[in-house]
């Protein structure tokens, strides 16, 4: 058997990116009430929550959610005391440049964007931050970049019912127009703005940054203090609601994102976004909306590298023109002798190309539509073309 060492300049692989929703049937988009939340131990209800497409048997995990701060403020100082804290700093670490000037203490700062740049002169450092994750096997390898979130909520929260527009919603969507590097540790980030599907609601002299989108990682950090300012409700709404965190029924006026700080054991602040993603606005009080009318959803496609690499083999004019086929002999010779036709100029035809490892494995084989003709006096290259 005679092999051929393919180089690297006798391949090239094409990249194509495949991009489906990452809901039930390929559905793109779920609107806020077909979320529930998964059963948690009672150590990570209040900091963090898993939410399903569906309920019961049948449900299927898609996101979790998650809400940290810097010092812990927002967690009990008894039980699982600075959990919010650990939190913080799990994301932290994981994401932000551990060689930067900022290694001892890690912090995240989100720029507003400043006439479709970066604005260093406006930035942000919030001491909570709001964390969504989409699952692993959800995204594929990553998550597609025109997403939409829709949150909502109360803008207000002075004490009264004509003092809380209930029913708003707050858009998000990530500024697709450029990919920041600095910082990150995981591959780059887009900022997270208002608009949809990756297409900004305007983008004006200043536009406000609400967070950090990281494809890598299929997760998004909100700056919790922009996303409180745009639907802040009051700082302790859960109280009203079923207690549980993720039962929204009667958190009427209240539902937003401030953060509560107390220290406790009743803060629940991840259930905040939770509410604001999973409530309906016939819930939060809209009476301009129809029974029942969502309020908020997610819009979210997984993107994937589908490679096929395309093998060159080439054939040059003295190479291949010995054949193993047993009509290639002289008949009846023992010692294997060429058939006197084929001397001086011997003819084989391809019919198949074997790919073998550097083993001498065999892995893949090419057919030929038909046998191709080869001898001295001509060459012949085969495309062979293996997906993954």
């Amino acid at each position: 058997m005679i092999f051929k060492e393919l180089t690297i300049n006798d391949r090239h692989t094409d990249t194509t990116k495949l991009t489906q929703g990452i809901f039930t049937g390929g559905a793109g988009t779920l609107e806020g009430p077909a979320f529930s939340t998964a059963s948690i131990s009672s150590s990570n209800v209040a900091y963090f929550y898993t939410l399903q497409e569906g309920s019961g048997s049948t449900a299927v995990e898609r996101l979790d959610v998650a809400w940290g701060h810097k010092y812990g403020s927002g967690s009990s100082a008894t039980t699982y005391a600075n959990a919010s804290k650990a939190i913080y700093r799990q994301w932290a670490n994981l994401i932000l440049d551990s060689n930067s000037s900022q290694n001892q203490d890690p912090s995240f700062t989100f720029k507003s964007i400043f006439s479709g740049s970066e604005d260093v002169t406006v930035d942000n450092t919030p001491d909570s931050v709001y964390i969504l994750s989409v699952k692993q096997d959800t995204t594929k390898d990553r998550l597609d970049q025109r997403w939409s979130i829709v949150l909502s909520g109360s803008r207000t929260n002075l004490g009264g019912a004509a003092d809380h527009p209930t029913g708003s919603s707050l858009h998000l969507t990530n500024y697709t127009a450029s990919l920041y590097e600095d910082q990150s540790t995981v591959g780059g980030y887009y900022k997270v703005i208002s608009g949809s599907a990756g297409v900004p609601s305007s983008i004006t002299n200043e536009t406000t940054c609400y967070g950090h989108f990281y494809p890598e990682l299929s997760a998004i950090v909100f700056d919790a203090d922009r996303l409180s300012g745009s639907l802040n409700g009051d700082a302790a709404f859960v109280t009203e609601g079923g207690g549980a965190g993720h039962d929204h029924t009667g958190l009427g006026l209240n539902v937003g994102l401030t953060p509560d700080l107390s220290t406790d054991g009743t803060a629940d602040n991840a259930g905040k976004l939770v509410h604001a993603l999973t409530g309906t606005r016939s819930i939060l009080g809209d009476a301009s909306s129809a029974s029942g009318s969502t309020g908020g959803s997610i819009t979210m496609r997984s993107e994937e590298d589908i490679n096929q690499t395309t093998y060159y083999c080439r054939m040059w004019h003295n190479e291949f023109n010995i054949s193993s086929n047993p009509s290639f002999l002289e008949s009846g010779s023992e010692l294997g002798d060429i058939d006197t036709n084929f001397i001086g100029n011997p003819t084989v035809y391809a019919t198949a190309i074997g790919l073998h490892n550097s083993d001498g494995d065999l892995i893949a084989v090419a057919k030929l539509s038909e046998p191709q003709k080869k001898n001295f006096n001509t060459e012949l290259t085969v495309a062979a073309k293996i997906d993954g």
